[in-house]
């Protein structure tokens, strides 16, 4: 785009529903038009040595909603934050089979560096 930026923008113009993977309805079902959306679900289905395991990649709408700060019609530059996630930002959740022992090493109020092994599954 010209000038390096982008221009900051209201709602924009209406989302037509398109096919694809399955996903979730908000389930305010029309009552804020802001997250009114259908949102696609991004998830993995993992064969490992415990069987298949799910990873579900989570927005939490509900619980952290996206604040915009940009001004409708405002020419941000590149860099320029323009919103954040009030509450956090997202969640994974990883579903194993029931047969499946799963063994948690994390530790309430301890940080764990990322990489860092924070539990094992047992088949």
């Amino acid at each position: 785009m010209p000038g390096n930026g982008i221009t900051g923008a209201g709602p924009g113009p209406p989302r037509r529903r398109r096919s694809g993977p399955p996903c979730l309805q908000h389930p305010h079902d029309g009552a804020r038009a802001d997250t009114d959306r259908r949102v696609p679900l991004p998830r993995r289905v993992l064969d490992t040595p415990a069987g298949l395991v799910a990873v579900l990649s989570i927005g939490m709408a509900q619980i952290s909603p996206v604040v915009m700060t940009a001004e409708a019609g405002k020419k941000l530059h590149k860099g320029e934050a323009f919103a954040y996630l009030q509450f956090g930002g997202s969640d994974i959740v990883v579903l194993f089979k029931a047969a499946c022992s799963v063994g948690l090493m994390a530790q309430p109020n301890v940080h764990d560096n990322q990489g860092s092994w924070l539990g094992q599954v047992f088949p």
